[in-house]
């Protein structure tokens, strides 16, 4: 059988073919930006371990740790021990403390050999091989800076991919057009490769502005990536430190050690600024893409974090009572409710609900579902018109049909809005 010329079918095979090759495209994308991503995810949470072993590791060598206040308990009881003779002791009367008194007798005596062996001595795991604290600064540099070496070439690859990912997110965009509901195959492209995202906080339609404490935090997970280099800051000055303490078990330690183990500490910091810098490019590469395909966004004024975290309701003090008289008016047939100030904005809708009986459930449902649409509208204008919404104010039902157990209500809402400021305006 020929195929049709007809050009609207032609089109219609045409617009068909195109969809089928983007979805296919679209899945690709979400998968080898995922795994991408994974991949930067599981080497920082190595990185992160290994960091905590070397600091425990070094800590437990550090004055100020229980080990080391321990041993100088140790040490100081073993020197009265030999310098002072030891007069006739009797056992006290309570059992209890006898007990006790035997069981610091044996930790002071035994201590300082499980402190060489578990402290100055490190065994590593699954390998057998154990090495002195004090190699830490170069065994552990070395350790860190191949990883984080791994980790910039695997931050690079995310940005490169992401950068790929983009380019067809706006390609789709110009395609399909604007669509202010968010329901479009850019958006959905974008927040199925946003939604995999830990470390970098990509904004999505539910949560798009950066609040004041979140930008501290963004901040604090960037700086995680110096973390490894201040670590081997800190092993290198304990290493130096010991290495001038006049004692037979930690010997003289060769200047080249200390010497690397400071230029080891300076690649980290390099590795980890340009962590830094990839990170930050792929932050600000999601904010440029998703106020590209939801421009509106950028009038719009998120909901607090005690809303969003259901602390708090949403609603207003003057919208929870005008729900309420929504609802009386529902029942009793009224057309008015609210007050509106000067200046208020009006908008018309329509909505259908479903109403299969006269109950306060159905009421109570339908009241809420329709001051929702309502402030739904007033969102969508105050983003294209460049508003902060403040709170709805008044309503008036024009009209309500009830066929087929579906009420269908026509009514207008006042809400009350203020102008939003622009960049570079000031206050007065």
């Amino acid at each position: 059988m020929k195929e049709s010329r007809h050009p609207y079918l032609q089109r219609t095979r045409r617009l068909f073919r195109t969809r089928k090759h983007d979805e296919s495209e679209i899945a690709g994308y979400i998968h080898a930006f995922t795994q991408s991503s994974d991949r930067v995810r599981q080497i920082i949470f190595v990185i992160t371990t290994f960091c905590i072993l070397i600091f425990v590791a070094n800590w437990n060598t550090n004055p100020a740790s229980w080990a080391r206040s321990r041993m100088r308990k140790a040490v100081e009881q073993e020197l009265l021990r030999r310098t002072t003779p030891m007069p006739s002791q009797r056992l006290p009367t309570d059992r209890q403390q006898a007990l006790q008194a035997i069981y610091n007798e044996q930790v002071l005596r035994y201590y300082p050999q499980k402190y060489v062996e578990d402290v100055l001595l490190i065994e590593i795991p699954a390998v057998g091989i154990s090495t002195d604290v004090n190699e830490l600064g170069i065994l552990g540099g070395v350790s860190l800076w191949l990883m984080m070496f791994i980790l910039l070439r695997a931050l690079k690859r995310q940005h490169e991919n992401l950068y790929l990912s983009i380019f067809k997110i706006r390609r789709l965009f110009e395609r399909d057009g604007q669509n202010a509901d968010g329901e479009s195959r850019a958006n959905y492209l974008y927040h199925s490769l946003a939604m995999s995202q830990v470390l970098s906080t990509p904004p999505t339609l539910a949560r798009w502005e950066i609040q004041r404490g979140q930008q501290h935090v963004r901040f604090l997970l960037k700086l995680t990536f110096v973390v490894p280099a201040a670590l081997q800051v800190w092993v290198a000055s304990s290493n130096y430190l010991t290495a001038n303490v006049p004692r037979f078990y930690f010997g003289r330690m060769p200047t080249w050690k200390l010497g690397s183990q400071f230029a080891l500490a300076l690649l980290l910091f390099l590795f980890g600024f340009a962590c830094f810098l990839y990170s930050r490019a792929i932050d600000k590469r999601w904010r440029g893409v998703f106020f590209l395909i939801n421009p509106g966004h950028k009038a719009m004024q998120a909901a607090p974090w005690a809303v969003w975290v259901k602390l708090r309701s949403r609603w207003s003090r003057g919208e929870k009572s005008l729900r309420l008289e929504l609802e009386n008016a529902l029942r009793t047939d009224r057309v008015l409710g609210g007050t509106a100030d000067a200046g208020c904005t009006e908008i018309q809708i329509v909505e259908r609900l479903a109403w299969p009986d006269l109950t306060r459930k159905t009421f109570r449902t339908g009241s809420h579902h329709l001051i929702k649409a309502a402030r739904a509208h007033a969102l969508r204008w105050c983003s294209d018109n460049g508003h902060h919404y403040i709170e709805m104010q008044e309503f008036t039902i024009k009209s309500r049909r009830l066929a087929d157990k579906v009420l269908k209500v026509e009514m207008a809402w006042r809400f009350k809005s203020t102008p939003r400021r622009r960049q570079g305006e000031r206050s007065a």
